[in-house]
């Protein structure tokens, strides 16, 4: 992601001249923005970042969905935002804010009585720093609402300027990037039904404004006190099946040109293998206030009535926005191999605070025609209506939580190719596994010595654990982008036995890991690694016996090494394997000598494991 601030920076310098220009740039060339928190940087004067702060409420109101500001040609401005409590995050309200009142560098009254307020240290500002105050943009008139979500549900709060609204490089007081502070002045209209609240002061808005910011694209479950179905949707289409989910996690990105962008594998939950790449552009927007709002056809309300606005509900249809326009394709993965499918939007793709039509989070939906431009390989598809495709939104993914219900508690050989095998409910939106203070996140079966992660099912998943893992106890999490599973135990020993193992197959190029333990045997011991393109044994009586070599003939001796003495493993790595062994199998066993032995023949040995290149 390129952001317009640096670069901007780094053309104009920090001359206030240039500096002034380049501001000038950014909001011209931006009708769409993101109000991210603004943090804190080394021109600040106090630690860290909020979006919203409401004294006697809340400090810690963070940007959670949403955060688009559009600065319209009529020289108002709209910013609407998701936000909750980092600290308390079932604490949520929906900000939309409407500004008026604009005084540009040259317009009469520039600056407004009592700006601008400028609190960074004194090296922010011009001529030393990029921040030049003569430059800020104001709005001297804001209007607009804070609905309460969640625990602070039921809330109504109307909100003014307390204070001109300045924007600007640095303007936000909390770093020298794009960003813009507002105070407001707060009317509770309606008190959460919880629990009253009593702000003690102006609320605090301080942005940092962002080109674009990415959003964890996920599916909607439904919520019961908001819709009228049970259920889990995503994506259905109809001929082929209902079930799609972004598995894993899609993202959405709006740009700031008025453009979008939605990315994600839709996948089946009762079939992994039946996968599609979707990929969306959108384009067309209108906002609220645009004459055109709401397009033909539009909103879709598909929730209680009690849901939305006009009946009492937190949902207000008329702050949505949309995308008139809309192509895309799914491309074929897995089980559709080969397939292509076109979608074309069948009505506006609508965003904003139920919009998804399932429950309380922000999200998007839209129907589209599908075309098939090229069948699966594999089978025959036929798709009898258009697709609909329905995802919540946030900055954070919105995932229900994955429960274990079996493999709690399992025992592990510290060298082995086996996994730890978990089962459970939504176990296919788990990512990566935490094992003590190890993360394993690979999902490549060819990562066996690091350890990977298979999501075989939606109710399955493996764990194969890092080849130098340590004997002991070890606490497990299975984790998913939003959290991760109780936490449960996962032991691990030494194999009773001499063990080798390495990859069950290798790319050129990838380095192969030989790791073996000598099991029980005692003292120090002397392990000779053995390769071979032959599986037929090889036997010299009453001194070894060996599963490979045909007969000696083929066979590759590594010269011995000896085992760390605490560990009892020795891992033989060797980097880069080579082109000249694709397509063929190699098999690999170890012979040991135990040192101090009086007795150490016939020679132990490992068993056979061998490697497809």
């Amino acid at each position: 992601m390129v952001w317009i601030l640096p670069r901007a920076r780094r053309a104009c310098g920090l001359r206030s001249l240039a500096v002034a220009a380049c501001a000038t740039t950014v909001v011209a060339q931006a009708p769409y923005q993101v109000a991210t928190v603004a943090e804190a940087d080394a021109f600040a004067t106090e630690t860290g970042g909020y979006l919203l702060a409401i004294p006697g409420v809340a400090d810690d109101l963070q940007l959670f969905a949403d955060g688009q500001f559009e600065q319209r040609a009529n020289g108002t401005a709209r910013l609407t935002a998701f936000v909750r409590r980092q600290s308390a995050i079932d604490r949520e309200f929906f900000l939309e804010l409407e500004f008026a009142g604009r005084l540009d560098p040259q317009s009469p009254g520039h600056p407004p009585a009592g700006s601008p307020v400028t609190t960074l240290l004194p090296a922010a500002y011009a001529p030393l720093g990029p921040a030049d105050p003569t430059q800020y943009v104001y709005f001297t008139q804001v209007t607009g609402s804070l609905v309460g979500l969640r625990t602070y549900g039921g809330a109504r709060i109307l909100a003014t300027a307390a204070a001109p609204v300045q924007m600007g490089v640095g303007a936000n007081n909390k770093n020298v990037a794009m960003g813009l502070a507002a105070n407001l002045a707060l009317q509770i209209v309606q008190q959460p039904v919880l629990a009253p609240l009593a702000p003690t002061g102006p609320a605090q808005l301080r942005a940092t404004l962002r080109q674009a910011l990415g959003h964890c694209a996920s599916h909607v479950d439904a919520d019961p006190a908001y819709a009228p179905n049970p259920g889990r949707a995503c994506a259905n289409m109809p001929g082929l099946a209902a079930d799609y989910l972004f598995l894993p996690a899609g993202e959405w990105t709006e740009n700031p040109d008025g453009t979008a962008r939605l990315q994600g594998l839709l996948r089946r939950q009762n079939d992994y293998a039946d996968r599609w790449l979707c990929d969306l552009q959108c384009a067309g927007r209108v906002d609220p206030g645009h004459p055109a709002h709401p397009p033909s056809g539009s909103p879709v309300l598909q929730l209680l009535q009690g849901a939305y606005a006009p009946q009492g509900g937190p949902i207000d249809p008329a702050a949505w926005r949309y995308y008139t326009f809309a192509t895309g394709t799914l491309v074929g993965d897995g089980g559709n191999a080969g397939g292509r499918i076109a979608l074309a939007n069948s009505g506006a793709v609508q965003v904003g605070l139920g919009a998804a039509q399932g429950n309380l989070f922000f999200g998007a939906m839209g129907s589209f025609t599908p075309t098939v431009v090229s069948q699966p390989t594999g089978r025959t598809i036929a798709p009898t209506g258009d697709v609909a495709l329905q995802w919540n939104l946030g900055t954070a993914c919105i995932l229900p939580p994955a429960q274990v219900l079996t493999g709690q508690n399992q025992t592990l050989p510290t060298v082995t190719e086996l996994p730890a095998v978990y089962t459970g409910t939504d176990l296919g939106f788990c990512e990566q596994v935490a094992v003590g203070t190890w993360i394993i996140a690979s999902q490549d079966p060819r990562r066996w010595f690091d350890g990977w992660l298979h999501v075989v099912d939606h109710q399955t998943v493996r764990v194969h654990l890092p080849q130098t893992f340590p004997a002991g106890t070890h606490p497990v999490m299975l984790l998913t982008r939003s959290g991760g599973t109780a936490q449960m135990t996962l032991q691990t020993q030494p194999p009773a036995v001499p063990t080798l193992r390495t990859e069950d197959s290798i790319l050129p190029g990838q380095t192969q890991h030989w790791v073996v333990h000598q099991g029980h045997l005692q003292g120090p011991v002397l392990t000779y690694l053995l390769l071979s393109g032959s599986d037929l044994p090889s036997l010299l009586p009453g001194l070894i016996s060996l599963g490979i070599g045909n007969q000696f003939q083929e066979l590759l001796v590594v010269p011995g090494l000896l085992h760390d003495p605490v560990t009892g493993l020795l891992v033989v790595p060797v980097n880069g394997m080579s082109p000249v062994f694709l397509g063929t199998r190699l098999f690999s066993q170890a012979a040991m000598i135990e040192l101090l032995s009086q007795n150490p023949l016939p020679l132990p040995t490992s068993g056979v494991w061998s490697t497809q290149y």
